[in-house]
């Protein structure tokens, strides 16, 4: 029996890399398998860095639903990839990434600590600025800076302590090809499609390689991503 595996790179907030893995031929395919988590947040945690580190997520969830709204107004350019695989009648597997209160505790230790220090540091200045009057901006009111900042600062300690805490050792590049794994073997999937931010694509293969599937490889064609910008 051959295992068969696309691994597809993507730019989160583009439909590109997405449109190139599901125009290809599908017929085949058991399955779709796509970076994500559960759309239930637990709150166990009620920590000042848990609440900050939620709010960057936020944030970032609400960029790509303005990416996904932006590119729907431009003819041509809205797409649905999930859509596109249920028209195709493949199996969405989008649960596959660690949870949000697994990659906090993940990612304990020093590195979140200091992350935890330049956020509180960055939102006291944010509130101090209008009364020290320095522009931070160029030409941006000190007003206005302020809450640039104070608006940045929860999804930069969010992206930090996802790439720097937990991102660097590859855990979840680990977390999600367990995932796949084990969900392929229990519902007998020989030959599966993988989206994956552009960051995880290395670490998904070599595992999925590890344990004896043929896999195909597709960097993103974004080109943020050859600047090493992955969102």
């Amino acid at each position: 029996m051959t295992l068969e595996a696309v691994v597809q790179g993507e730019f989160h907030a583009s439909p590109r890399d997405a449109k190139n893995l599901l125009e290809r031929d599908t017929s085949t395919a058991d399955a779709l398998f796509v970076e994500g988590r559960s759309a239930t947040i637990q709150l166990d945690s009620y920590t000042h860095g848990y609440v900050l580190f939620l709010l960057g997520y936020l944030t970032l969830e609400l960029i790509y639903l303005t990416s996904d709204w932006v590119y729907g107004l431009i003819p041509g350019c809205g797409w649905d990839a999930r859509e596109e695989a249920e028209r195709r009648d493949l199996v969405i597997e989008d649960e596959i990434d660690a949870e949000l209160h697994e990659v906090w505790y993940l990612a304990q230790g020093e590195t979140r600590r200091r992350l935890y220090y330049l956020a509180v540091a960055a939102v006291a200045y944010a509130l101090l600025n209008p009364f020290i009057g320095s522009p931070v901006f160029g030409m941006i009111p000190v007003g206005l800076s302020s809450v640039i900042i104070a608006c940045l600062t929860p999804l930069g300690f969010s992206a930090g302590v996802v790439i720097l805490a937990v991102g660097g050792e590859g855990i979840r590049d680990d977390i999600m090809s367990e995932s796949i794994l084990e969900t392929a073997e229990d519902k007998g999937y020989e030959e599966i499609l993988v989206l994956c931010g552009q960051g995880h694509v290395e670490g998904i293969e070599q595992e999925l390689e590890d344990a004896g599937w043929d896999v195909e490889r597709n960097d993103s064609t974004h080109p943020l991503t050859s600047a090493g910008i992955w969102i």
